[in-house]
């Protein structure tokens, strides 16, 4: 039986983590502000190509969505927005194992999805599409036919290109007296395989012009960029986590927490604030983190609108954050999968991590609390090597 909007139990509801995975109305009220938030979203809603970098969780996709809803509302006049997400990628994969011609199909299936969230924001702005538009029931056609492999069955009359592309976005531009398209390309540097970002970048350039301002979620270490593609000269990076000593960090995590509970569960938070503390810091950053721990401590009363009090204790509150650990360095170990390719540097970069850690907790055993450090000096220069190691442990959101 379809349960009712009150029957949902809590914790199906605002412990979802993904931003893209929230409800709009919900997604508006449960954000909280970046303490550098005008200046990003200000960068990624004019022109101009942006990749924006952080680990999982850290709120890229949040920004990108608050962009893209800002620039619906209108708030940028001059501007019109597509958002596309990426998730469902790894689809293509078998493509470049069985296929010659697999970044021409993988080029095709990105157009595709840009051209659906092209028909989104033309929906949600109640513009019609343009005559020649393919309709959304073909887009979809196609892009199933391709992630299936079937591609002989597809009707070449259809194939797009940028320049296509382009000529409907100006079309829309002009119709709307707007100025450039903010195409924002989510989740495409996590999901894409190593061949499948190469060829993405390549054509994250191509997208590129004077109509069409394209933005690219990315992650340290994982990325892999063409050979015709150099951050700082093609795009302009922007870094979006934020970290625990910056200026409003605290009130970020805190009013995060205060958006998405209710006022009582809230304030039960905040009657033991060191308690709070030591949560909102050992996320690290990374309000997926928080989230995350938050409903291990009340996971016993899932079915419960209300948070039991007894649940919020030191024992409880130590354990979520060891569970919290555990689940970002499985991250991290993942990529032994992922990019077997860098197995060693995976497994040495373990090493090297709990020897930071130790080291840390050697230097801090007996010193007063103002007196303790949190940071691990390197001596320059720093191997490539041990620099690749780093850029992982970056992108699990392990260090800084």
């Amino acid at each position: 039986m379809k349960k009712s909007k009150e029957q949902i139990p809590l914790f199906d509801n605002i412990f979802i983590e993904q931003a893209e995975y929230i409800k709009d109305e919900e997604f508006i009220k449960w954000s909280a502000n970046h303490p550098n938030e005008e200046s990003i979203i200000k960068k990624l809603s004019y022109s101009g190509a942006k990749v924006i970098t952080g680990p999982r969780g850290c709120g890229k996709t949040t920004l990108m969505l608050k962009v893209y809803n800002r620039l619906l509302s209108k708030k940028v006049k001059t501007a019109f927005p597509i958002y596309v997400n990426f998730k469902l990628s790894l689809k293509m994969e078998p493509l470049y194992h069985t296929k010659s011609n697999a970044t021409y199909w993988f080029t095709q299936w990105v157009l595709l999805k840009i051209y659906v969230a092209f028909w989104e924001s033309l929906k949600k702005l109640e513009v019609e599409a343009i005559d020649n538009l393919l309709s959304e029931a073909d887009l979809n056609k196609i892009i199933r036919q391709i992630e299936i492999g079937d591609i002989d069955v597809i009707d070449t009359s259809k194939v797009l290109t940028v320049e296509l592309l382009e000529m409907h976005i100006k079309d829309i531009l002009e119709g709307l007296n707007k100025t450039h398209c903010v195409l924002l390309l989510d989740d495409a540097a996590h999901a894409f395989s190593t061949e499948q970002q190469k060829d993405f970048f390549d054509l994250f350039i191509q997208l590129k012009s004077r109509f069409i301002s394209p933005k690219a979620a990315i992650y340290p270490g994982i990325t892999v960029y063409s050979s015709s593609f150099h951050v700082g000269h093609d795009a302009e990076e922007i870094d979006v986590w934020l970290k625990p000593e910056d200026k409003g960090y605290s009130e970020f995590m805190s009013s995060l927490l205060q958006n998405r509970l209710s006022d009582e569960n809230y304030k039960l938070l905040m009657g033991d604030e060191e308690l709070l503390n030591i949560l909102c810091f050992s996320c690290f950053g990374i309000p997926r983190a928080l989230i995350n721990m938050i409903q291990l401590i009340f996971s016993a009363n899932e079915n419960s609108e209300k948070f039991d009090k007894s649940n919020y204790n030191i024992t409880n509150v130590k354990k979520a954050v060891k569970e919290s650990f555990s689940r970002t360095e499985n991250v991290f170990l993942s990529l032994k999968v992922k990019l077997p390719i860098y197995l060693n540097f995976i497994e040495n970069g373990k090493i090297v991590f709990d020897n930071m850690v130790e080291g840390l907790k050697i230097y801090n055993k007996e010193k007063e609390v103002d007196k303790q450090a949190v940071v691990v000096a390197i001596k320059h220069p720093i191997p490539k090597e041990l620099e690749k190691v780093f850029s992982f442990l970056q992108y699990a959101g392990l260090i800084m």
